[in-house]
């Protein structure tokens, strides 16, 4: 049985077995420091990337059949500084766009206006998102727009974005990429 010493008005007291207002405190202070910890990390921003990277560092471009965070079937394109074939992830930094799309739902050329990873209950729209993953920080959502002016399926993807992330940095570029063929298994 662990002792905790507590100091009272009436003196040092040793209550063994009892968690006292003093170990109280500590017990809170010792849950909450690793969650702010945490939420520091999840909200720092990208330093080193913010100063050195540029939409020509990511010059090699994939567009191919994929899945949104919600496992329904998407176009998804990704730039990267490596060459990129198309199985699992590229190697960070790079950026991917996922824009929802199904055989009777195409993704067409227009304009796309990202969204955040939550989709919005009641409004029956393409999820179109961006993100942005850097070595040791994971991902991070982009704010901006993508612009498609071709898609064609097993053929090209033709567009451009324009992109921000929430610590500022800025990402722009016009492409032309091969789409490759084939389905993803959604779900």
């Amino acid at each position: 049985m662990t002792a905790f010493r507590m100091r009272y008005s009436g003196g040092d007291k040793v209550a063994k077995g009892h968690v006292g207002p003093v170990s109280r405190q500590w017990m809170r202070v010792s849950f909450l420091l690793p969650c702010l910890i945490v939420w520091q990390g999840a909200t720092e921003t990208h330093p080193q990337v913010k100063d050195k990277m540029d939409g020509k560092a990511l010059a090699y471009v994939l567009a191919k059949r994929g899945c949104t965070q919600e496992d329904a079937p998407a176009l998804e394109i990704y730039f990267s500084r490596t060459k990129f074939n198309g199985t699992g992830e590229p190697e960070p930094p790079y950026l991917r766009f996922e824009i929802s799309s199904s055989s009777r739902d195409p993704v067409t050329p227009g304009t796309y206006v990202l969204s955040g990873l939550r989709k919005e209950p009641g409004k029956a729209r393409r999820i179109v998102r961006g993100e942005f993953v850097e070595m040791g920080y994971g991902g991070i959502w982009v704010n901006g727009t993508i612009v498609l002016d071709e898609v064609s399926p097993s053929r090209e993807v033709k567009g451009r974005y324009d992109v921000t992330s929430p610590s500022g940095l800025h990402l722009s570029k016009s492409f032309l990429t091969e789409y490759l063929s084939g389905a993803a298994m959604c779900g």
